[in-house]
């Protein structure tokens, strides 16, 4: 029987489906559900494994290729066959954990071939790769059994896209800075889009956060069939919180924590009846038709209309990011203006510059005015060329704090929040003869 001392104390009882143990100073209770692992087929390697505290544990191993997972006091350690896996080990004396944990990571590398830094990055669930390559390398790991490292005892498992971006980036870098610590863990996919390499990986994160225990879990996500079942799944188990509303999902324990699309629309609505030049006819412009995008159309086009004042048409027109995006636009929005020459262009689903954009190549500088969504580096620009009115501004981190403070007081007392749905107020930038709002 071989035998291996770690450099921190192992603190464990029998922890998933995979693994029987035995203890016989920590853990006696154990021993009846441990002694039932040991009668199994004698060729599945066992190991003995101690701890500066003197703890004990004997395992025997259901599967040759994973052959310990323990629990320690802050981490989960996996020793495998030919894998030895960790997750920012406290201790001085790691220099053979490092080794070890390198040497796994240049052989996924290798079969993937992916960078040695993608492997990890990917291992560790953060930032910094691209869709396809997360989903290859994720893909090996996940068919080769190869568990993916957590901290132990996961207050909260937070889910979020990796969108360096106005929006999504003041969400992950304010709940990552302010809100997350030691037992809770930032989890980054690659993109807010909907396709197959994100729906995997999303599915498998909550696939993870469920076998690591956590006690809840915060997510950000475009919805699919897969997904929306994957946190349905987990919610019975798992609180779920979600700070992206377009899902339409409801379960006992599925909360949403976000702005009130349909009180946005109002809100601008009722700023843009009060300015002296508003115009009548309204072209309503949409770059994608989500949840939150219909309800600031229906918010916005249902104050106007108590007036019997205004007049609407729709488009809809999906947003290609190419270098002639903004002319094919202008193209579009010029042959529509022949047959209904409107005088405003609300955009609901946060595309605001692009719009500005084809107004501007149209030279309607002053005459076109556009009503939008967020607050975009690019809005000043189009500000000060007279052409951006005003946007509705979430406040992200009213957001974030809300979610944060309702997830860990959960952690904290047990009690489910006593509500499903918590809008945080957001709030108009006008901008007024110039770039600056006011």
């Amino acid at each position: 029987m071989e035998s291996i001392t770690l450099p921190f104390e192992v603190i464990t009882a029998p922890f998933s489906e995979y693994v029987h143990c035995v203890s016989s100073t920590a853990h006696p209770s154990n021993a009846a559900s441990a002694e039932r692992g040991l009668t199994g087929n004698a060729e599945i390697p066992s190991i003995s494994v101690s701890s500066p505290a003197s703890h004990r544990l004997l395992f025997r191993f259901i599967r040759q290729d994973l052959l310990i997972l323990i629990k320690s006091e802050y981490y989960n350690i996996i020793i495998g066959s030919k894998i030895f896996l960790f997750m920012y080990i406290k201790s001085k004396n790691s220099e053979v954990l490092s080794a070890m944990l390198h040497k796994c990571i240049a052989e996924i590398a290798q079969a993937t071939q992916s960078s040695a830094s993608a492997v990890s990055k990917v291992m560790n669930h953060r930032g910094g790769v691209q869709a396809d390559r997360r989903y290859q390398i994720y893909r090996y790991i996940a068919e080769h059994a190869i568990e993916v490292p957590a901290p132990a005892d996961i207050e909260i498992y937070a889910i979020l896209p990796d969108v360096p971006v106005f929006f999504w980036h003041e969400l992950s870098f304010s709940l990552e800075s302010e809100y997350l610590g030691e037992r809770d863990k930032l989890n980054i996919y690659s993109s807010i889009s909907s396709n197959r390499e994100n729906e995997y990986i999303i599915v498998k994160y909550l696939e993870h956060a469920f076998r690591c225990g956590a006690k809840s879990i915060l997510l950000s996500t475009p919805f699919s069939p897969s997904v929306i079942q994957a946190i349905r799944t987990v919610s019975c188990a798992v609180p779920v919180f979600l700070l992206t509303e377009d899902g339409d999902i409801t379960g006992d324990q599925i909360y949403f924590i976000g702005s009130d699309a349909y009180m946005d629309g109002r809100m601008l609505a009722e700023y843009y009846e009060q300015q002296d030049s508003s115009g009548e006819n309204i072209l309503i412009f949409y770059c994608s038709e989500m949840k939150n995008h219909v309800r600031r159309v229906e918010g916005f086009t249902g104050r106007l209309r108590q007036s019997g004042k205004y007049r609407f048409r729709l488009i809809h027109f999906p947003l290609i990011k190419t270098k002639d995006y903004a002319s094919r636009l202008a193209r579009l929005l010029h042959s529509i203006h022949e047959q209904f020459p409107f005088d405003c262009i609300f955009s609901p689903d946060g595309y605001t510059p692009y719009v500005c954009g084809a107004i501007k190549k149209l030279g309607k500088e002053g005459q076109i005015c556009c009503v939008g969504f967020e607050d975009d580096p690019a809005n000043g620009q189009y500000a000060a060329d007279r052409i951006l009115s005003a946007v509705v501004k979430q406040n992200i981190a009213g957001q974030v704090k809300l979610a944060a403070e309702i997830a860990r007081s959960y952690c904290t007392s047990g009690q489910l929040p006593d509500q499903h749905e918590y809008y945080v107020p957001s709030e108009i930038l006008r901008y007024e003869a110039g770039s600056l709002p006011v």
